[in-house]
């Protein structure tokens, strides 16, 4: 049986049960393609749709029908409350618990229009993807935006991506890898193994790169595009364009229709976004949305630049220490570690926390401390350098202690 029909069943099984149609699917349990395979025809056929990550337990005593579809695991419930929402998305839970954003069809289409800007895909494209499908940055820039472009998408793991690389090349006009920080360090190793760079653009977010990160990659023939956006935003609202002295290490501006600010709270540059794709919050209690607005202000701290593009200095639990954020110390020492993913933490005016992804050696890491001590003006003990930190988010960013 091929996949249209199992899914035409699929539908239909849980039109029987619910014949007015007006229903809650909540997904998870396989972060693979058959994942986007399902939320993607739910959308297309009007069924609200929810993607669940895996650190996410639905807390709801209200009656559900259950199905599933390969080895992903549906919910369904009967929907309480007419609303014109059609795809739910759960943020990371990075710095807080998960929290859930609803987002109307029209939104999710201005979102793939400005998606569309960006990537220069045709029918013999392909987007790739190491972040799990339940990610908005793999779901909306992957998997919806594969459809739109009639494109390809496909959800690989770390450990497949070089062979897939150098296996399909040929096969294809554009290789668009979405991408992060401990995705980058993964690739750094292997990137003498892949045979055609040409064909590869690669789209990092999640958080900030050093100029050194995207420098070393464009020497060994591959471009990074940096982009910023939330669950909150429909994982999108700025992109760097431009790989330029004026705008390397940023993320560039907003798309039409963005509007960007600065306000100060409690003495830090909170980043500030106005635009049509910010989501509603959701309550999985209650089963409705709430908090309807077009204004959002992040948990990012940032600076704006002269020629309007945006550059994220860190988040709001950080603090300046002697004129430096976190965006700074990453820079400083990306100079030294140019490809390795490093979390900077400025936890209080004279202490920090360095994470890196990778192990370092103990020469490195005394020279880490002596050395970033003089440029912050703080004492060594107060720098925590912590390595070979494999505890990752489920949207595979380093994690945060908490």
């Amino acid at each position: 049986m091929n996949k249209k029909i199992k899914l035409e069943q699929l539908k239909n099984n849980i039109f029987t049960k619910y014949p007015s149609r007006d229903v809650i699917c909540f997904l998870n349990g396989d972060e693979s393609e058959n994942l986007s395979d399902v939320a993607t025809y739910f959308i297309n056929h009007e069924i609200k749709t929810i993607l669940v990550p895996k650190n996410v337990v639905i807390k709801n005593s209200t009656p559900y029908f259950e199905i599933f579809y390969e080895n992903v695991r549906i919910r369904v419930f009967e929907s309480i409350q007419k609303e014109e929402w059609i795809l739910g998305m759960y943020t990371s839970g990075s710095t807080s618990d998960p929290k859930l954003f609803t987002f109307t069809k029209e939104q999710i289409s201005l979102t793939l229009d400005w998606y569309e800007r960006i990537y220069p895909t045709t029918a013999d494209s392909i987007i790739v993807s190491l972040m799990p499908v339940s990610y908005n940055f793999t779901f909306i820039a992957g998997a919806l935006n594969a459809i739109r472009k009639k494109c390809k998408f496909k959800k690989l793991s770390p450990e497949d991506v070089i062979h897939f690389l150098n296996i399909n090349t040929e096969k294809f006009d554009r290789i668009i890898i979405l991408a992060n920080p401990v995705i980058l360090d993964i690739l750094s190793k292997h990137i003498d193994e892949i045979s055609d760079k040409s064909k590869i653009m690669i789209d990092s977010g999640g958080a900030p790169l050093s100029t050194s990160c995207i420098n070393w990659f464009y020497q060994n023939g591959i471009i990074i595009y940096e982009g910023y956006g939330l669950t909150e935003t429909c994982s999108l609202t700025h992109f760097n364009t431009t790989i330029s002295e004026a705008n390397i290490g940023t993320v560039g501006n907003g798309f039409p229709g963005v509007e960007t600010n600065i306000m100060t709270i409690e003495g830090k540059p909170r980043i500030v976004i106005n635009s049509k794709n910010i989501g509603r919050e959701f309550s999985t209690t209650r089963f409705v949305s709430f908090q309807d607005k077009s204004t959002l202000v992040t948990g990012d701290i940032g600076r704006i630049r002269k020629n309007g593009s945006l550059e994220i200095l860190g988040r709001s639990s950080d603090t300046c220490i002697n004129g430096f954020w976190p965006k700074d110390t990453l820079e400083f020492l990306g100079s030294s570690f140019p490809t390795q993913c490093i979390l900077v933490e400025h936890l209080t005016e004279d202490y920090v926390r360095i994470s890196f992804y990778q192990k370092i050696t103990l020469e490195e890491l005394e020279t880490v401390r002596l050395s970033l001590s003089k440029k912050l003006q703080i004492k060594p003990q107060n720098i925590e350098i912590l390595e070979s930190c494999s505890e990752l988010t489920d949207s595979m960013k380093l994690q945060r202690k908490k």
